[in-house]
């Protein structure tokens, strides 16, 4: 298209020039022949219009304005006198002002040539591009976006309510954020009530943990506000506490539930300029997804946890029971089922002693807690019964730990002042190197219990031979 319009404007100017070059020749040759100089006034005129076409109404006008002045140069011929009343007559000016007209009418109502606008196009197509680049991004932003949505789902789908979420939500976390915000080197973390970090896809983490900047962390996590680095909203100090740091952290997000922090996201590094307003997109998205996980989890850890002792309940507790059973079997590991019975308990009942008894139950789940490892198994069977599943265990080694277990029970007895009500007594059941069911290990724990009230002693244990018996049986 370009080449056509380019070859139209070649064809008006070689049409105008002729005209023009005959138009000149009439004028002159008219002082001799005055008819000649009326008809080439006349070409001169029509010429005009293809050599103004398409230059806009300045440059028309400005080439009207020439032709004019070879007008009255040729109507004045080569009269020596020519004074300026003859150059500035009446019929003069109006002749160079009608020239000048009709030469910018005719470049501003035939169009414009090719390159006459250019600085205007230039603008557009400038504008065009900005447009263009910013609904790129906009596209890559929605698309990123709809992929971390799409995979929160897919994990939210894949979490079955039932085990604790956070090893996968960890994974799932830093791969989000590599998603949304190129940042590098990411971790979580957990913050427990007295504000000690732990990584947050282990429950128990064995030792301390390395933290690549103690202060900065301990100051996000206390204050609540997000860090970024060499940003307006970092100030010198903050800023100075991220540079003395081993590691040097870019960005921390505190996860708050509430007035407390229950989490925190570090990154030390980026593959891109940091984008402010980006990164705080980002952490809100993982703050809201973080506190949906973690009040699902409470919601989980209350449904399964017995209110009384805070505890496993009996349900919970016996599913746990025969999944954690059959994994000690897998690694041959040798357990101890321990039964503990709060004797005389229902007499407090009986005495409208409620509130004495709650205090105790919650108190007693609170001991047997703490007596056991965490890798271990506890729960609330019955309303004065709790069953532990001690693992990597022989029977004389438990029977240690429950007698010192026992003895903190009764000290627990004895602050409620309930030493004349309630008697505590336990069985144990071991599986030695045979691999008996989960059944047998309860049944010959509570068997064991009932031996202990027989004989009114403390303790029975239930040797591992006559589990190997039963099993063969």
């Amino acid at each position: 298209m370009s080449t056509a319009v380019s070859s139209d404007i070649s064809t008006y100017v070689r049409v105008g020039a002729a005209g023009a070059l005959g138009a000149v020749t009439l004028l002159w040759a008219g002082l001799a022949y005055p008819g000649l100089f009326q008809a080439g006034t006349v070409l001169l005129v029509i010429s005009l219009v293809p050599l103004a076409r398409g230059l806009g109404c300045r440059a028309g006008a400005m080439v009207g304005l020439l032709l004019g002045i070879l007008w009255v140069a040729a109507r004045l011929g080569f009269d020596h006198s020519v004074s300026v009343a003859s150059l500035l007559s009446e019929v003069n000016v109006i002749v160079i002002a009608a020239m000048m007209t009709i030469g910018g009418l005719a470049g501003s109502l035939f169009g414009s040539m090719p390159g006459a606008d250019t600085h205007g196009q230039a603008a557009v197509d400038t504008a065009s591009a900005r447009v263009s680049q910013r609904a790129d991004r906009t596209s890559e932003f929605e698309a990123t976006w709809r992929e971390a949505l799409v995979r929160h789902r897919e994990w939210l789908t894949g979490w079955d309510r039932e085990s604790s979420p956070w090893t996968s939500f960890d994974n799932h976390v830093r791969e989000l954020l590599r998603l949304m915000s190129d940042m590098r080197r990411i971790r979580c973390y957990r913050v427990s009530e007295s504000g000690a970090l732990g990584p947050l896809g282990q429950e128990n983490p064995k030792g301390g943990v390395e933290l690549p900047s103690q202060d900065l962390l301990t100051h996000v996590v206390t204050t609540g506000r997000r860090f970024v680095a060499g940003t307006a909203s970092a100030g010198p100090l903050i800023q100075q506490l991220a540079n003395g740091a081993t590691s040097p952290v870019m960005w921390a997000v505190p996860i708050r539930d509430h007035s407390r922090s229950i989490g925190l996201v570090t990154a030390e590094g980026s593959g891109q300029p940091i984008n402010e307003s980006r990164l705080d997109l980002a952490a809100d998205f993982i703050e809201e997804i973080w506190l949906h996980v973690h009040h699902l989890d409470l919601l989980r850890t209350a449904r399964s946890t017995d209110r009384g002792s805070g505890l496993i309940n009996r349900t919970d507790f016996l599913n746990l029971f025969k999944d954690t059973l059959e994994q000690c079997y897998q690694s041959h590991e040798p357990v101890v089922v321990m039964v503990v019975c709060l004797e005389g308990l229902r007499g407090l009942d009986d005495a409208s002693q409620w509130s004495k008894r709650d205090a105790l139950i919650e108190a007693v789940g609170q001991t047997i807690a703490k007596c056991i490892r965490k890798d271990d198994l506890v729960g609330r069977f019955s309303d004065a019964q709790f069953v532990a599943l001690l693992r990597r265990l022989d029977v004389p080694l438990a029977e240690l730990i429950c007698r010192k277990m026992l003895g903190s029970i009764a000290k627990v007895i004895s602050d409620c002042e309930l030493a004349t009500w309630i008697t505590p007594r336990a069985g144990l059941s071991g599986s030695g190197f045979s691999k008996p069911p989960a059944e047998a290990l309860l049944r010959h724990a509570i068997a064991a219990l009932q031996k202990a009230r027989t004989q009114d002693v403390l303790l029975v244990s239930q040797a591992p031979q006559v589990l190997e018996e039963v099993s063969r049986s």
